[in-house]
């Protein structure tokens, strides 16, 4: 055993005690504090060996067990102390008087009792043999003592040993051992038969005494080691044994060495005739080496003798005949230990104090849990033996898991912050240690990443089994109504899977009076009254943990104040409106959390006082400023808001004190600063442990240029946003190279700012994101600052510039973005061209809503003035309509320039295809009409469209063809008579409305084309037989973030829809069409399903969709198999499969023929060959494959891909080592050739590649690298050098 957590509960007990100066100082009963240290010292060392010995006696396991209990009950005694004195400190510092005196008397009493009881635990140990006395290694210290008789054995409480007794003595007293200078005499039986009892009887009997001058006992404790003989050859004591009888037991000797046995027979030389020594042992071998006469071998006690021994410590003189039921229990307790006496007397001392029968049936029901789970073997009795070897502290911290059900996915930072809250790190440890702790639990594999999200973590089922088995007793998991299993023991309550009204929380509290972690997890809503929450809390005095999340409560009773012990509140996600000032009373909180509390307006005056708070959440408040004082609060960490208010108290100068301020920081309201020395005082400079910093004003307030510049943050920044700034420049520290770590910045809304700062100087910056700068009209080279900048750009947003016309590209070698992923451009409508030439690694180029540029960049193309080396990557963004480079000239070349920023998706040119699928998660992507040419203008003039954020403006909305509810909190239903007075609305978007539950029926969206819902995780989206009609007109269906009850969607309602995307719907498990029902999705043009991790199935006989051009399948992580008859999608063009780890097949009969573009990325199950049929598709032209593909060594194997592929990019493939020339040379089109990641592959074929090749890129191939610097100049002799990237 590495570590008791029993051990370490008590360790943690007596460094608390050393903070109690209070009570030193102020006329408390002194000796009782250094009582308890002494009982709790003495207590460690009887868990050492009660650890070791628990796992063959179950016997001291339950007093280990109880113990445990105990520690509990005197923590919270402890903690209530060390909160009274912390209490008296605040109240000395804001000169509060308080009285103690009462308070003091209860606590006196209550010490007492405590003792008592652990008093009561260390006799306990004794019975047992739990002394302990093997912890002191130093020979004269152990022998410092009086060499004497000093183990009493009360006569009495011996059974059935008399006879031993009496044996052993005549044995001493023989002739035989007379005539020796020395015998040895071994007594020999099982585990807790009385070995040491009855040797213990021997040596204090009065015949023993008068015929020995000298007495010793040693405890072996297993092993014999040299220090049993080098005590003895100490010169003081060979003088004392010189020419006497002496008697030496040696206690429970385990192994035998013969060289330390001779070695301590040498010492003893000097003794008279008659010394003997006694040996107890189990060991028989060990017996029969050492025995100079007999082997003495005690016996087991009957089972008679077994229960009588039991009755009289446990009932005394009172015989079970008058209760039956309670000699049944006890026959069963005893019946696993007949004949072991001291197991025997344990037991009835444990159950003397348990005077009732449900306490002894409470015992017998714990005796069976001692046992290894059933069927756990092999990886489960290997993981007992990794726990049974971890730290006592990381075995509280995991037992402490067992909170969690299974397949429950938690967070680090969370965890770690209940540990905290529980006390259960070393030394009242803190985040950095909880974390250590955490990370040493994942490496040990009892934690595991989440698959569905890599900032959750997880247990293994077998792991869950045992956290489960090692803390039944404190903790319980409310779940599938087994609330007949809680009990006063319980500590930690968790509510799982289940919805549960009041009276159930009632009645599980009632049962676990002792309560330290209330913890709901599954976010399934209770509604509690405000006396059933004051009722509740009363009733939870011992909380360290409070969870009220997602609860329907809308204030909180002044008795959250008399919760002392509390650490940790989550009250997010409530409609708190307001918090009572006895909040402020909880001085041991540490972690707070109201973030999504939309109704909550203001905080308590004296937060203060909270002096040992460390997170304060209050992201998604309206909390409009900040209490004083706030600064006082030295160890807080996590302050994601601030909020500049008003009045004097609440200045930003508070941030000043708080130097430890860790993630993100969110300043809001900085027009509200009137002092110029208010902002310095933020001292933002010394934050280092911020990584995000918002910087936000809320109105146009100008001079603000002081402010900025005084709010400099430190140089370790990794984010950085500045919203609403209404200075005219920016300060020199924007874009200064000292923020060497900075990875992302946002810059938006700062309207008066004409020119924008030296960003490219920023070494490690990797997002860029410009927005709604109405001021800039020209982007030079003023902002890349540097000869190479923008060295780890990755993604470069521009959006809203309504007044930029220019952007003077700076040219520089390898291109101003080398690194640069993603362009997007967006509503800048009088940009005019100039974007940059090379962007060697570019993936997508977006374009929206910019028609000056579309046009500059058509034209340009068309007069061969200017290419853009990337112009495959170029997607152009239209209404409903996205159309690659090449769709986009062809309308230019044959409509003319005029209808050239009306871009296509069908129709242009048969062959080309988008290169990759629209990704709609904003309504803004999502088509708001599918305009004809005939009648255009005079419909646009016509479409009436409203926007709605709350019940009453939706209430008077009439006549529209197009509505928006975004925002509206408290609808749980659309009204029919809105609907009613819109019998042509044509387009609905319903977006974060989290309260909302049931949609519109009947017949009142018949003219609905387009349904957009996002957010609205409530919403239940039943389909009847009326919604045939409702829906008999939808073209575009997009579900997100929404409807968790949604697991079925059955297609049939749908036969006019051309678009189906839907992302992040959990519980959406398959796509049905109805038996027997024989209808095609005529209409279908494009299908995406993404984040669905539940998504197993489709219809049966596939996907009846002849027009389907576009398929998109990503993060589904459960997805097996695509539809069935695959094959036969004759218009699908382009497919694209993202991160579907089970998918283990594309299609038994193939891919569709027409297929121009196939993307599979990071399938890990799926195996590359020629059951693909790629060589079949005579219409493929791009071909992706990213991660998986194990088997792929060498690459493309012999007429594996079609002669007609146009672009190839290959990444990932980790065992890829060759590239084969075979595969290659009969692709006469190739024209693109991209591979990265390859980190095996180590040429490149020796015949060359194909002639037709003019872009060849390769990234990231650490074996090839060197490889190719040599031979550069061969593959440049057929690709334009300007074109060809290596790196």
């Amino acid at each position: 055993m590495a570590g008791s957590p029993v051990k370490a509960a008590i360790q943690e007990l007596l460094y608390s005690l050393l903070s109690l100066n209070f009570f030193r100082t102020n006329k408390f009963r002194i000796g009782l504090l250094e009582d308890l240290r002494i009982v709790l010292q003495y207590l460690t060392v009887m868990v050492d060996e009660a650890e070791e010995k628990q796992t063959n006696n179950p016997v001291v396991k339950l007093w280990l067990d109880e113990l445990q209990d105990v520690v509990y009950h005197t923590e919270d005694l402890v903690d209530e102390m060390c909160t009274e004195s912390l209490r008296h400190k605040l109240d000395a510092e804001s000169q509060t008087k308080s009285s103690s005196l009462e308070w003091n008397i209860k606590v006196i009493k209550k010490m007492e009792e405590m003792l008592d009881r652990l008093e009561f635990f260390m006799e306990q140990g004794d019975v047992l043999g739990l002394k302990g006395l093997g912890i002191i290694s130093d020979p004269q210290k152990r022998f410092s003592m009086p060499i004497t008789s000093f183990f009493l054995v009360d006569d009495h409480e011996v059974f059935c040993r008399d006879a031993d007794k009496d044996a052993i003595i005549s044995l001493l007293l023989s002739d035989d051992v007379k005539s020796e200078q020395l015998s040895v005499i071994p007594i020999v039986g099982e585990v807790g038969v009385g070995k040491s009892t009855l040797a213990r009887l021997v040596y204090n009997d009065c015949r023993v005494s008068q015929n020995f001058e000298i007495k010793a006992w040693y405890p072996v404790n297993h092993k014999m080691t040299k220090a049993i003989s080098e005590s003895f050859s100490l010169q003081s004591l060979q003088e004392s044994l010189k020419g006497k009888r002496f008697l030496l037991v040696l206690d429970n000797v385990g192994s035998f060495n013969y060289a330390d046995w001779e070695s301590l027979q040498s010492t003893l030389k000097g003794v008279a005739n008659g010394s003997c020594v006694i040996v107890t042992t189990r060991d028989t071998e060990v017996a029969s080496k050492i025995s100079t006469v007999c082997t003495y071998h005690i016996e087991s006690l009957s089972n008679e003798e077994s229960w009588l021994m039991f009755t009289k410590f446990a009932l005394g003189d009172q015989m079970p005949v008058s209760c039956p039921e309670v000699e049944t229990i006890g026959r069963q307790i005893v019946q696993d230990f007949l004949g072991l006496p001291f197991a025997v007397k344990a037991l009835g001392l444990l159950l003397r104090s348990k005077p009732q029968v449900e306490e002894w049936r409470v015992v017998l029901d714990r005796l069976k849990h001692f046992s290894l789970p059933r069927g756990m073997s092999g990886y489960g009795i290997e993981l007992r033996k990794r726990y049974d070897e971890l730290p006592a502290q990381l075995k509280r911290c995991f037992a402490y898991c067992s909170i969690f059900p299974k397949g429950y996915e938690f967070e680090k930072e969370k965890l770690v912050l209940l540990w905290m809250a529980e006390g259960l790190l070393q030394n009242r440890g803190k985040e950095d240690d909880g974390n250590k702790c955490f990370d040493e639990l994942l490496s040990e594999s009892f934690f595991k990443q989440s698959s569905a999200n890599n900032s959750c973590f997880l247990m293994h089922d077998l792991v869950d089994d045992l956290a489960a088995h090692l803390s039944w007793k404190h903790f319980f998991r409310l779940e599938d109504n087994n609330l007949s299993l809680i009990s006063v023991s319980t500590l930690y309550l968790s509510l799982c899977r289940g919805k549960y009204d009041s009276s159930v929380i009632f009645e599980s509290i009632d049962k676990a009076k002792f309560l330290r972690t209330f913890l709901p997890l599954d976010h399934k809503s209770c509604r509690l009254s405000s006396n059933e929450l004051h009722n509740m809390l009363c009733k939870l005095q011992y909380l360290r943990v409070l969870s009220l999340s997602h609860y329907h409560i809308s204030e909180l009773p002044a008795s959250i104040g008399n919760l002392k012990h509390l650490r940790y509140i989550d009250l997010s996600h409530t409609g708190i409106k307001w918090l009572p000032e006895s909040v402020c009373a909880l001085c041991n909180l540490q972690t707070f959390i109201l973030s999504n509390c939309h109704s909550l307006t203001k905080l308590p005056e004296n937060m203060w006082r909270l002096v040992n708070l460390r997170h304060l959440d209050i992201s998604g408040t309206d909390i409009n400023e900040m209490p004083k004082n706030l600064s006082r609060l030295k160890k807080l960490q996590t302050l994601p808001y601030f909020v500049v208010g008003k009045r004097s108290g609440s200045m930003l100068k508070e941030l000043g004190g708080l130097r430890d301020l860790h993630g993100t920081l969110h300043i809001s309201k900085l027009q509200n600063v009137v002092s110029e020395n208010d902002p310095a005082g933020a001292r933002l400079f010394t934050k280092k442990y911020l990584d995000e910093l918002v910087l936000e004003w809320s109105n146009n307030t100008v001079g603000q240029e002081n402010v900025l510049e005084a709010l400099q943050p430190n140089s370790k920044l990794k984010k950085l946003s500045i919203n609403f700034y209404c200075g005219t420049r920016f300060p020199n520290w924007v874009g200064h190279m000292l923020f060497s770590g900075m990875v992302s910045l946002r810059l938006s809304n700062c309207n008066n700012c004409s020119s924008l700062p030296p960003l490219g100087q920023l070494p490690s910056l990797e997002v860029l994101i410009i927005e709604w700068m109405d001021a800039v009209k020209s982007v030079g080279p003023e902002f890349c600052g540097m000869d190479k900048p923008f060295n780890c750009l990755k993604t470069l947003t521009f959006e809203g510039m309504s007044e930029w016309e220019e952007w003077v590209s700076f040219e520089v070698g390898g291109g101003e973005f080398p690194s640069l992923c993603e362009l997007c451009i967006r509503r800048c409508p009088k940009l005019k061209g100039n974007l940059p030439k090379q962007l060697p690694s570019v993936v997508k180029v977006e374009i929206s809503e910019s028609q000056e540029l579309v046009t500059a960049i058509m034209t340009e193309a068309s007069s061969h003035k200017r290419t853009l080396h990337y112009q495959d990557k170029v997607l152009f963004i239209s209404d409903d309509k996205v159309a690659t480079f090449l769709e986009q000239m062809t309308v230019f070349t044959y409509k003319g320039a005029t209808d050239s920023s009306l871009p296509v998706t069908k129709g242009a040119t048969d062959s080309s295809l988008p290169l990759t699928t629209p990704n709609i998660r904003d309504e803004a992507d999502v088509p708001t009409k599918n305009w004809s040419n005939q009648g255009r203008q005079q419909d646009l003039l016509s479409f009436k469209s409203v926007k709605v954020s709350g019940i009453s403006q939706l209430m008077g909305v009439t006549g529209l063809d197009s509505l928006k509810i975004d925002g509206c909190d408290a609808l749980e239903f659309i009204p029919v008579e809105v609907m009613t007075r819109n019998p042509f609305l044509q387009h609905l978007y319903i977006i974060n409305c989290c309260s909302l539950k049931s949609f519109p029926g009947g017949h009142s969206l018949t003219a609905l084309k387009m349904l957009y819902i996002q957010n609205c995780k409530k919403l239940e989206f039943h389909l009847s037989a009326k919604s045939t009609y409702q829906f008999s007109l939808l073209e575009h269906l997009c579900i997100g973030s929404s409807c968790d009850s949604l697991m079925f969607l059955p297609l049939d309602f749908f036969l006019e829809l051309r678009f189906l995307s839907i992302w992040d719907c959990a519980n959406l498990q398959s796509l049905s069409m109805p038996e027997g029902i024989e209808k095609d999705l005529t209409y279908l043009e494009a299908l995406e399903i993404r984040d669905c991790p539940n998504l197993v199935s489709f219809p049966k006989g596939g996907l009846r969709a002849p027009n389907l051009t576009t398929i998109w399948f990503s993060n589904c992580k459960n997805l097996k198999e695509l539809p069935d008859q695959f094959h036969s999608l004759n218009s699908l063009h382009s497919m694209f499969i993202n991160n579907c780890p089970q998918l283990v097949s594309l299609s038994g009969g193939g891919l569709p023929s027409k297929l121009s573009v196939l993307c599979i990325t990071f399938c890990v199950k799926l195996v590359l060959g020629r059951e693909w049929g790629l060589h079949r598709l005579d219409c493929l032209s791009r071909l992706e494959i990213e991660g998986g593909c194990e088997n792929v060594v060498s690459f493309p194997d012999e007429e594996l891909l079609p002669s007609n592929l146009n672009s190839l990019r290959i990444s990932e493939l980790l065992n890829l080592e060759y590239l084969n020339y075979k595969g290659l040379q009969h692709l006469t089109a190739l024209k693109t050739l991209e591979i990265s990641c390859c980190n095996k592959l180590r040429s490149l074929p020796e015949e060359g590649l194909p002639s037709s090749l003019s872009f060849l890129c390769i990234n990231e191939c650490s074996l090839l690298k060197p490889k190719l610097q040599n031979k550069r100049k061969r593959f440049v002799s057929f690709i334009e050098a300007n074109e060809e990237v290596i790196s």
